[in-house]
């Protein structure tokens, strides 16, 4: 059951990128270079995507979670126009508890 679930969301995933990417397009069809806030990068899957279809003047990319955000930084840490940042984004200043998700 879980291989299901997962597939399903990655199907779904895929499907949402696409539209994600098509509505961008339109956005910024005369655009030379762009700037990208993403906020929960994970793995850096949005920001790789948005990199391959893209220039990238700046990207800002935070990821709360010491363990993904180690994986995001051995993508992405030689790339000087992003920069990532081992955060949260709230409208609350301090800490609070993470809950994390074993299957991501």
């Amino acid at each position: 059951m879980k291989k299901i679930i997962k597939f399903c969301l990655n199907f779904f995933d895929y499907f949402t990128e696409k539209k994600i990417l098509s509505k961008l397009n339109e956005i910024f069809i005369n655009k030379d270079a762009i700037s990208v806030i993403d906020v929960g990068a994970h793995q850096g899957e949005y920001i790789s995507s948005i990199n391959k279809n893209f220039k990238i003047l700046s990207a800002y990319c935070f990821e709360p979670n010491p363990k993904v955000f180690k994986i995001l930084e051995t993508k992405f840490n030689n790339n000087e126009n992003i920069e990532l940042l081992n955060l949260g984004v709230s409208n609350n200043t301090g800490k609070i508890m993470f809950n994390e998700n074993i299957d991501s």
